[in-house]
């Protein structure tokens, strides 16, 4: 979805680059047009409601670091869930009251939702569940007043919105069903008119409101992939899709979704949990309502069980129940209104649940679920079932433990007689050394001797010399914030462009100290444009030591680099792997400590209280509105309807914006070529493509593989280093036996 959006801003178009395409794992066959490019299997309203944002993330880049925009923009559109999610929060409480809970109850719902739930995790990343979620709630909103009240308008909202939620994600379709039943229960509330009048008034406005997104859907998918029924995902296959998809078992999706340690939904969200005891008393004070979330929960569950992924990983706690979270929990306002006549032990247990949710959250949202993910094998690979089903390997254990062992190594002093690399190194090129490290052009050498008395620090490193000899290299060096002069140093020259130097540090005491490097940087692409390193690189540390007098054993400390960025391939594995490495020692996971750590300057990170401050505005705001429409409920509804208009204009624009580009974008794309056979300006490129095969995966390219590189801008080097990180290059070893050349041909 971020790639639409990209594309959109940056090529005035929807079809993604077959670089973009690879990263979403589309070269499969699916998602793929009959112009031959592709484009992303999800829908557009999501895409374009982030294109403001976008552009806000890159008007803040360009004064600052170009090279930093797509790592801006990722973070600034990551901001419209955290916004559907408060969203979210505002309508629930509105439905509560609309079924009778008071401004107290309907606001300490709102509060355990945004707070003690699986929703504050998912505020934070660009999945579409939040999004989903405000159109599915406003739509049972819009669904709820229009049954009470009678209202075909309220129903043609309630069908517009359950039809936006369905283009957003299309598991949305299954609620159908569920509207339906609770039309026609309503239908029949005692009001003097007769029933079949009423669910004719009320079936006329749903059944036209869903007509827009559903026509605006199937252009889409007509312009993009030539049938109104194909919306990339593969269903539209037929039986051998279907089976692919549903081809799991119930049983298993059923335990997991609901009872297993790793993705319970009521140890995710332990208030639902409660909201699910609540129903029998909420039952006893709406019926029809009652009946509504129920037949919502099992459509959705009965949706996902057979789903050969219903664990919907790479995520955090079972992602394809968060829409069924706010409504799971509508019920406890039977229970917050009733709270007088409680037991302690009921509010006791309502409190425990809510604390334990709280907790919950509290580690969802500090530690990055992916890296854990990654280091068991990936979101299907052979740790999947332990993370799922073993307690002890549950990410709710392992991602606390992980906070804490991070949090213990960032505050824990250094030993008497260690040496360490600091922040500013990036990580050893050898997996069993701890040299040679490069640096950032600004990294820092800790270390703490063992007994107080002069100190000489020796270093081996080196710097590239791509136009001239130095006598000495371009370094500086600060010991705790005074420069250490080169008369200090004694300069060997070993070899052209290497250096050993060993340098006086005087007199130190036996406490912590540190030596900052500091030097010029370059990219190893601006010297080898063959390079796919993408990292500022200062210098090389190839060996530290200290004199034997205050002999220091190496130790590691936790230090991230910078973000590695490249000017040709912004967002690239490395920089994936700089969030997601399990080797990458990032204290939390939160916008404001990337932003910290990223090379930007650090005023930067003062941006990640914006949001807060806009909930506690927009939150006490919600408060007042709740609070006067005890006596009216004009403010509320006037607050709640301009949402709605709002979500309709920006969804319609969205369509049209979406279709609007492709259409153009169709006569301005050249599409790849199926086929190598009788294109002339495949000679070159596609003999290496097809003698990098060979020589790494040992065959001849597939026509997915023709698809995804022939148009790409892979040079040899680029395409090995994807092939040998595919599963099929890891089994085969990735032995390479030469470079690639114009008489490779033959």
């Amino acid at each position: 979805m971020y790639y639409v959006t990209q594309g959109l801003v940056e090529r005035h178009s929807p079809i993604l680059p077959p670089d973009e395409a690879r990263a979403l794992a589309i070269p499969r066959g699916l998602a793929v047009g009959p112009d031959g490019n592709y484009y992303s299997p999800y829908g557009p309203v999501q895409s374009v409601l982030a294109i403001p944002l976008y552009l806000g993330g890159k008007f803040v880049a360009e004064p600052i670091d170009p090279t930093y925009s797509e790592y801006l923009t990722r973070m600034a559109v990551t901001v419209l869930p955290a916004i559907a999610t408060a969203a979210c929060a505002v309508v629930l409480a509105l439905l509560a009251g609309e079924v009778g809970a008071s401004a107290a109850g309907a606001i300490t719902l709102a509060l355990i939702y945004g707070l003690a739930t699986i929703a504050w995790p998912y505020a934070r990343a660009f999945w579409s569940e939040p999004l989903a979620t405000l159109s599915l709630l406003l739509g049972v909103w819009c669904a709820v007043r229009g049954s009470r009240r009678d209202s075909p308008v309220a129903w043609f909202v309630a069908s517009l919105m359950v039809g936006l939620a369905a283009v957003t994600r299309s598991a949305m379709l299954a609620t159908l069903p569920a509207f339906g039943v609770y039309l026609l229960a309503g239908a029949f509330r005692a009001d003097g008119r007769p029933p079949w009048l009423r669910a004719l008034r009320q079936a006329a406005g749903f059944g036209l409101g869903g007509l827009l997104p559903a026509v605006a859907l199937a252009t889409y998918d007509f312009v993009r992939f030539g049938s109104i029924l194909d919306t990339g995902n593969g269903l539209a296959n037929g039986l051998t899709a279907m089976r692919t998809i549903f081809g799991g078992d119930p049983l298993v999706g059923l335990c997991g979704l609901l009872l297993s340690p790793g993705k319970s939904v009521f140890l995710y969200a332990p208030p639902v949990l409660a909201g699910v005891l609540a129903l029998p008393v909420f039952w006893r004070r709406a019926h029809s309502e009652a009946v509504l979330i129920g037949l919502l929960t099992v459509s959705q569950i009965a949706l996902v069980a057979p789903l050969t992924f219903w664990a919907g990983d790479s995520a955090w706690g079972p992602r394809y129940m968060v829409p069924l979270v706010p409504l799971l929990l509508l019920p406890l306002v039977a229970w917050l209104d009733r709270a007088a006549s409680r037991t302690r032990l009921g509010l006791r247990a309502l409190a425990a649940l809510v604390g334990l949710g709280l907790l919950v959250q509290t580690v969802g949202n500090a530690s990055n679920p992916h890296t854990y993910i990654f280091e068991t094998g990936g979101p299907d690979g052979s740790g999947a079932q332990q993370r799922w089903f073993e307690p002890l390997a549950s990410p709710l254990v392992a991602s606390g433990r992980q906070l804490l062992q991070r949090a213990a190594e960032y505050v824990r002093p250094m030993p008497s007689g260690t040496l360490a690399a600091g922040a500013g190194f990036y990580p050893p090129d050898g997996v069993e050394h701890r040299w040679p490290r490069w640096t950032n052009g600004s990294a820092e050498l800790r270390f703490r001797p063992s007994q107080s008395g002069p100190v000489t620090l020796r270093l081996e490193l080196i710097q590239p010399e791509p136009t001239s000899m130095r006598p000495m290299p371009g370094l500086a060096l600060s010991l705790d914030g005074r420069t250490v002069p080169p008369t200090d140093w004694h300069i060997e020259r070993p070899a052209p462009g290497q250096y050993a130097l060993q340098i006086r540090l005087g007199d130190l005491t036996s406490a912590e100290h540190r030596l900052l490097l500091s030097s010029p940087t370059f990219q190893a692409q601006g010297i080898d444009p063959s390079s796919n390193d993408p990292r500022l690189l200062g210098v090389q540390v190839i060996d530290a030591s200290l004199d034997s007098e205050v002999a220091a054993r190496l130790v590691d400390v936790p230090a991230v680099p910078r973000l590695p960025l490249s000017t040709t391939h912004h967002w690239d594995r490395s920089t994936f792997g700089w969030f997601y490495d399990p080797a990458m020692p990032q204290l939390v996971d939160i916008w404001p400590w990337y932003l910290s750590q990223s090379g930007l300057p650090p005023w930067l990170a003062w941006i990640g209280l914006v949001p807060l401050l806009a909930v506690i505005v927009l939150g006490w705001r919600l408060v007042v509105l709740l609070r006067f429409s005890r006596s009216s409920s004009q403010p509320v509804g006037l607050a709640v309807w301009l949402v709605v208009a709002a979500t309709f204009v920006s969804s319609v624009l969205a369509m049209t914006a979406t279709v609007g580009g492709v259409l153009v974008a169709a006569d301005r794309q050249v599409a790849p070529p199926s086929s190598p056979a009788g294109v002339p300006a495949c000679v070159d490129r596609c003999a290496m493509i097809a003698w990098t095969y060979r020589v790494v995966l040992g065959r001849e390219p597939d026509v997915d593989g023709w698809l995804a590189y022939y148009s790409s801008s892979l040079d040899e080097a680029q395409l090995r280093d994807e092939l040998c990180a595919s599963d099929e290059g890891r089994t085969r070893g990735c032995v390479l036996t030469g470079a690639w050349s114009r008489d490779a041909r033959s």
